[in-house]
């Protein structure tokens, strides 16, 4: 009994620690939204806008999450291989999955956090960190249909990649095995992916928007070249079936995303036009555009009396004009107050 109650103990005092924990990474996150918002200037260009409000300022943040991610997995792997439970295929499926997702959260949050590089750099990192992916992802796959051992597989996996293998072979009757590996690989990927892309915001979001609609068409091409049997696979045909899933998922989740964001702008954005022009909140149209981005940013600006206010809160002197286009606005209303 005593036992009972000092185990109840704990277990309160660690969730109120973790309670406590939660609350002040909140109250942090939102500190630091409000820091964002105050340095959003509708004028800026987008390298300003990337700098101070969007993905430079999370990029500490990112680093931190993809290396504690990273840590989880390499803790994980010898603790999965140390249980050696091969009748026991709740735990190797659980053990799997959050294998995975700690590699793919790992790799998506190293991905975001290249958004604040400059391109070419970008390019580059980001190649690299594609082709670990790939070469893990692959290896898991060759590994779970092939009896070759690591050295070997590793050596000639990328014709490894391209061999055609016959899942009864491998797995005989239970070719639901493999299936359900892909699942697990797929699944956890989409997940992860939710994860990293619920904390993005609408800039980073538009950012990604042609990317990865090439690149889902490229892969749906490659994949219906490659095909895909049920009792006969290629790898390549696998790893791209998996690509081509977690890439259509983040076009449904990233449209979904901008749709609710797009929302609050709008909701902002009639709200203040029904104002004359003295009553207008600069700071609610400050927020439209951090929620509506470039695309309510067209609407504010094509929108006499907020552009007015705009360029009145932002270019209040000569030393703001940075640009051509702002020199233009700047002298446009202070001709039209004369």
């Amino acid at each position: 009994m005593w036992i009972i109650k000092k185990l109840l103990d704990l277990l309160n005092r660690f969730t109120k620690k973790c309670n406590t924990l939660y609350l002040d990474y909140d109250k942090n996150q939102k500190k630091k939204a409000q820091e964002r918002l105050d340095a959003l200037k509708i004028l800026e260009t987008k390298e300003y806008i990337f700098k101070n409000v969007s993905s430079k300022t999370k990029q500490n943040n990112y680093f931190k999450i993809a290396f504690f991610a990273t840590v989880i997995m390499v803790v994980l792997f010898p603790i999965i291989v140390s249980l050696n439970a091969p009748n026991n295929l709740l735990i190797e499926i659980c053990s799997i999955f959050i294998l995975l997702l700690s590699l793919s959260y790992t790799y998506n949050s190293f991905i975001v956090s290249l958004l604040s590089l400059n391109r070419y750099l970008r390019k580059i990192l980001f190649s690299i960190l594609t082709f670990i992916n790939v070469f893990i992802l692959g290896d898991i796959i060759i590994a779970s249909i092939s009896n070759t051992n690591t050295p070997n597989r590793i050596l000639n996996f990328f014709e490894n990649l391209f061999t055609e293998y016959k899942l009864q072979i491998a797995f005989g009757n239970d070719i639901w095995l493999f299936w359900l590996i892909f699942t697990l690989m797929t699944a956890s990927s989409c997940i992860s992916l939710y994860l990293v892309l619920k904390t993005q915001d609408v800039f980073e979001l538009e950012f990604m928007e042609t990317e990865n609609r090439l690149l889902l068409s490229s892969l749906a091409i490659v994949t219906f070249i490659i095909g895909i049997d049920i009792d006969k696979v290629k790898p390549i045909g696998i790893l791209c079936l998996i690509l081509v899933i977690q890439t259509a998922f983040f076009e449904v989740f990233y449209s979904f995303l901008l749709s609710k964001m797009y929302e609050k702008a709008q909701s902002i954005i009639q709200e203040q036009v029904l104002k004359n022009e003295d009553s207008i909140d600069y700071n609610r149209l400050v927020e439209c555009y951090y929620y509506g981005g470039e695309k309510y940013k067209e609407k504010l600006l094509s929108t006499e009396k907020f552009l007015v206010i705009i360029v009145k809160n932002e270019l209040k002197s000569l030393k703001d004009l940075k640009t051509y286009d702002n020199y233009r606005l700047y002298k446009a209303i202070r001709a039209r107050n004369i």
